[in-house]
């Protein structure tokens, strides 16, 4: 066995990736993780085996979790509270969601920038004027 390897000259700059969770271009929405982690699963028993989509459905202060297949539809609404975010429709891979919830706890807090930029979950460990050690990216799915 060969194993050839090559060093990187500059490091990608990973920041870029990464939204500045604090910016006032930033966007977020707090919801119960528990709560959101059984609409999910519920959601689940009606998704599609292949693409286990889920869509969010954000206005004022309720988040609308909704799932419709050929099995079934499922709706669930949840009280959050939001900033800067008044009405906004998210679509993600649940799959993906629930991984994130095993590391998460009580509230979790969506980070959303725009179409083309990853949202930022993070826990109620997480404040302002600190880094998070940890949080997970997720690309929303883009349903058109």
């Amino acid at each position: 066995m060969e194993v050839i390897s090559r060093t990187i000259d500059k490091y990608p700059d990973w920041k870029a990736v990464i939204p500045n969770l604090s910016s006032d271009d930033v966007s977020s929405f707090s919801v119960g993780c528990n709560a959101l982690r059984e609409a999910l699963e519920s959601a689940l028993i009606v998704a599609e085996k292949d693409l286990p989509t889920c869509t969010f459905h954000i206005a004022d202060d309720e988040l609308t979790v909704l799932n419709e297949s050929q099995k079934g539809r499922m709706i669930q609404k949840l009280k959050l509270t939001s900033r800067g975010l008044k009405k906004k429709t998210l679509v993600f891979n649940m799959n993906y969601l629930l991984q994130a919830f095993d590391t998460l706890s009580e509230p979790i807090t969506f980070y959303y920038k725009g179409e083309k930029d990853p949202v930022a979950i993070v826990d109620s460990l997480y404040s302002e004027d600190c880094i998070p050690n940890y949080f997970h990216l997720i690309m929303p799915i883009n349903p058109s």
